[in-house]
């Protein structure tokens, strides 16, 4: 298996050129999926109170994967392969963790 020296000694690759494009390009308001939508915006809930239910009696926690979740909320796998993705996936963890 090849190691990789650190990459601030080395020329990026072509895939690491390409994975910062690609994290650009999504950053940016040129990316495809900024002018689409979930399509919620075409549904309209019927607005039901439960007064008999306290907000902390809702239990939200789910077991995924082996792991106990607070909510079922998950933050799908991004990009790797750059110091920016890993930053970024970095962020990514600490925002879930909280």
């Amino acid at each position: 298996m090849r190691q990789s020296s650190p990459s601030s000694s080395k020329e990026p690759t072509e895939i690491e050129k390409r994975k910062h494009e690609h994290l650009e390009i999504a950053a940016s308001q040129e990316a495809s999926f900024h002018k689409k939508t979930t399509l919620l915006e075409q549904v309209q809930f019927i607005h039901q109170a439960l007064p008999e239910h306290h907000l902390d009696q809702i239990d939200l926690s789910v077991s995924f994967l082996g792991k106990s979740l607070k909510a079922p909320l998950v933050i799908s796998g991004m990009t790797g392969g750059t110091d920016q993705a890993r930053r970024i996936n970095l962020d990514l963890a600490k925002a879930a963790e909280t």
